[in-house]
């Protein structure tokens, strides 16, 4: 390759230059050219990260907007012929540009899709100094390559478990429960559908955000043992009682971390005096309360919705509907109270 001839400023100055994508394309000459590449280019962690979805691997900036694409693919007869050097194994490869959005490479492997991935994985973060931020997993992907992940690196920033909006797609039970107690992200996001019913006891999972839009297993007891910031359940519906009885919970120190807590009330059982059976509540009687969450939900306590104080001066405001019960506690993500 020509570049690796150039005397060393100027050939700094050239990789410098490229885009990530364009740094990428080198790096898989050879086993070399990723040598240098990796050497002079200067690092930008603070602007790249390293997302996982279906069977992409992709780098770009942390508004998802991605510079490239590669899609791990099992080998067939009308691959391409072009052989690129990943992490030390050469395996054919087809590029495909796109000037609106990124660049999609396909690479096609003899082994399996998980052990592509984990190549492409190691390569990319050699390469950029980069760790995995995001992951998707699906019901017949992504499971061990989570466990892979989380062993390789300290923090893992969200994990979306999905079955892409398709009950066929569902999970096997035991490893729906084996995602959802192993994971160790800071934002979890379940929207998989499951074989059968299942119940996780004694469930102390700690994080920001944890969100069940899929899924009725989980119970009030686990939402009161959870440490987390914000919890969302959209599936499950709660009975007035219970939330009645996760606000005495609250008031009695449970809970220390949550700021946001948004469930689904059963309009069947909706009951405004078992509610608040027992609380020693007040009315907001100042204005209509804008919160803003700490993971992008903004909602607002209207005149008139319940407040309640800890004995340590916390306070929290809710409000319900028929179907919806909102907790958060103050001050807001933006310092509002």
């Amino acid at each position: 390759m020509n570049l690796l001839r150039l005397p060393h400023l100027p050939c700094i100055d050239i990789i410098n230059l490229m885009s990530p994508t364009e740094q990428f394309a080198v790096s898989l000459c050879s086993r070399r050219s990723f040598s240098v590449v990796k050497s002079l280019r200067r690092c930008n962690p603070d602007t790249l990260h390293l997302d996982t979805y279906h069977n992409y691997v992709c780098v770009g900036n942390n508004d998802f907007n991605y510079d490239f694409e590669i899609g791990q693919y099992s080998e067939h007869s009308n691959q391409p012929k072009e052989k690129v050097t990943v992490n030390g194994c050469s395996v054919p490869c087809r590029w495909k540009y796109d000037n609106e959005k990124s660049t999609k490479i396909g690479t096609y492997w003899k082994e399996s899709r998980v052990f592509a991935t984990m190549k492409v994985i190691d390569h990319l973060s050699d390469l950029f100094k980069l760790e995995v931020s995001h992951m998707q997993i699906e019901h017949d992907w992504g499971i061990q390559l989570m466990e892979w992940v989380q062993q390789r690196q300290k923090t893992l920033i969200s994990i979306n478990v999905t079955s892409r909006d398709s009950e066929e797609n569902a999970f096997e039970a035991e490893n729906l429960k084996n995602i959802i107690i192993n994971c160790q992200a800071k934002k979890i996001r379940l929207r998989g559908h499951c074989s059968e019913p299942f119940e996780i006891p004694n469930f102390h999972k700690k994080c920001d955000l944890f969100e069940c839009n899929v899924g009725t297993w989980i119970s009030l007891d686990n939402i009161m043992t959870m440490d987390c910031i914000e919890i969302r359940v959209y599936d499950k519906t709660f009975t007035s009682k219970e939330m009645n009885l996760f606000i005495k919970h609250w008031m009695s120190g449970g809970n220390s971390r949550l700021k946001v807590l948004k469930v689904t009330l059963s309009e069947r059982d909706y009951n405004e005096s078992e509610l608040i059976n027992g609380l020693n509540i007040r009315r907001n009687r100042v204005r209509n309360k804008l919160y803003e969450g700490f993971h992008y939900a903004i909602f607002e306590f209207p005149l008139f919705s319940f407040e309640v104080r800890r004995d340590d001066g916390v306070t929290a405001s809710f409000q319900h509907t028929p179907r919806i019960f909102i907790f958060g506690v103050w001050p807001d993500a933006v310092g509002n109270t």
